[in-house]
């Protein structure tokens, strides 16, 4: 029996009986009403408590973390940045920097080579626009920068708050004060760059 409802000490109220199969009861999500089904004979079934997501959310958790595999893939290499931007002007300064990702790290180097930051990232790539989290330590302090990204042919596009405890930027624009900074990367394909 498949069944949609709450369920009190009475046993089930107000479901929804889709099929004379005992019932399984869900915890995905600390959901209290998703009942599942189980192949039994029983017309009034059991409650079986599980911590599995039910079969519809495994297709989705499934393609999402198919699509950050995939990201994470496209992100891998040397890029160099080719435009900037940071408070609605371009920002000349960062041109010519370079970045490395490599096994979900990622390393930021200056324009002669040396490398300047380096830390993890985390994709969220069901988010959008998606989302890319860098997490860095400077001066024993723990950093979280929380950006966004987004591929365009063999151009990298991200975005990134300009100064600490600031929010996730909305859209690729470094509108006014808000310090967001931007940045187009192409992949570069010069002398390897030296890691610390």
């Amino acid at each position: 029996m498949i069944a949609k409802g709450k369920v009190t000490a009475g046993g089930l109220h107000g479901c929804r009986i889709i099929s004379r199969k005992s019932i399984t009861y869900s915890k995905a999500h600390s959901s209290p009403d998703n009942i599942l089904s189980e192949n039994d004979s029983n017309p009034l079934g059991f409650i079986r408590w599980s911590d599995e997501p039910s079969q519809k959310q495994k297709p989705k958790i499934q393609r999402k973390e198919k699509v950050e595999k995939n990201d994470l893939s496209r992100l891998q290499g040397d890029w160099v940045i080719v435009a900037a931007w940071r408070e609605d002007k371009r920002g000349p300064d960062f041109v010519g920097r370079k970045m490395r990702i490599e096994k979900g790290i990622l390393e930021s180097f200056n324009k002669t080579g040396e490398s300047e930051l380096r830390g993890t990232i985390t994709l969220r790539a069901d988010k959008e626009p998606k989302e890319i989290d860098l997490e860095f330590t400077k001066n024993n302090k723990k950093t979280v920068f929380p950006g966004i990204y987004a591929f365009d042919k063999q151009k990298l596009h991200l975005a990134w708050p300009g100064r600490r405890g600031a929010e996730r930027p909305k859209q690729f624009r470094a509108a006014g004060s808000d310090q967001v900074r931007v940045f187009i990367l192409e992949r570069k394909k010069e002398k390897k760059l030296t890691t610390k």
